[in-house]
């Protein structure tokens, strides 16, 4: 079954703030962040039931060496990503994106 990926605003924020946070540390490692980010989300796409369930209806795929977590709901055949987030961050984040 193919999953149609839906990428929330706030996600794509998420993913900025990383962004710019890793480049600050290191030239090119936001590069690399976002490029683990984008080959976890093909992950997701193709086996979004094989990430771990943390809510009645969110899953993340944890990225470890960037010790992120992608929050996102499996709705029908689309995938929701709700929130990318630093695993350090208050879990409530993603918990107020929900529906």
């Amino acid at each position: 079954m193919t999953y149609q990926l839906l990428i929330t605003q706030e996600a794509y924020k998420d993913m900025d703030n990383g962004f710019f946070w890793y480049e600050e540390k290191r030239f090119g490692l936001g590069l690399e962040f976002l490029a683990t980010i984008k080959a976890t989300l093909s992950s997701i796409q193709r086996t979004p039931f094989l990430h771990q369930k943390v809510a009645e209806t969110v899953h993340r795929a944890y990225i470890p060496r960037f010790n992120y977590g992608i929050y996102f709901e499996i709705v029908a055949t689309q995938i929701n990503v709700l929130a990318v987030l630093n695993s350090r961050m208050n879990p409530e984040i993603w918990q107020e994106r929900v529906n």
